[in-house]
């Protein structure tokens, strides 16, 4: 997550950058800690009814989904931390796509 704060104020004008909580396995306390503690500043949405992990049938936590401006999921990072190279790369890659 600090690696996905520092990638969204660099990449601000560029990326939207949102995370989703599994809050069904994790208490809301907890998950505002964790937005405190790093602080974070991208908006963290709450899946408290596990809907979007069955949606997206995620199995490993942390999942990561690369989306393009037309909604399009482009790439999946199953596990992590994901490093900030790979991040930033995966990002690069995607704007150099965009027409």
């Amino acid at each position: 997550m600090p690696a996905m704060q520092r990638a969204k104020l660099d990449y601000e004008e560029e990326v939207i950058v949102l995370a989703v909580n599994s809050t069904n396995q994790d208490s809301l306390p907890a998950v505002k800690q964790f937005i405190d503690e790093f602080e974070i500043s991208f908006p963290v949405l709450l899946d408290d009814q596990g809907i979007a992990a069955n949606t997206y049938q995620i199995s490993s936590l942390p999942t990561t989904y690369f989306i393009g401006k037309d909604g399009v999921i482009n790439e999946v990072v199953i596990g992590g931390p994901m490093s900030e190279a790979l991040l930033r790369s995966r990002i690069d890659k995607m704007l150099e796509e965009v027409p």
